[in-house]
């Protein structure tokens, strides 16, 4: 979702694209249903995902080279 909203952004040069794209990044933040953090500082993973009550603790290769990629869209 952040490199499709940052593509629409770079596309079209609507500002509301890169605030949608920072939100939907701030989800691996926190910024999510469970208010929790879905990237793990302290291992350099990401969680697989958030479930009703809590989040999948397995940090699987695909999640954290989904945040790998959302943040380097950010920062590019």
């Amino acid at each position: 979702m952040v490199q499709t909203l940052i593509v629409a952004y770079d596309t079209t040069k609507e500002k509301k694209y890169w605030n949608f794209a920072i939100d939907t990044f701030y989800w691996f933040l926190g910024k999510n249903s469970l208010n929790q953090e879905v990237y793990n500082d302290l291992t350099g993973g990401c969680h697989d995902g958030v479930g009703e009550h809590s989040l999948n603790l397995n940090q699987g290769a695909e999640s954290t080279i989904a945040y790998m990629l959302a943040r380097l869209s950010i920062h590019s």
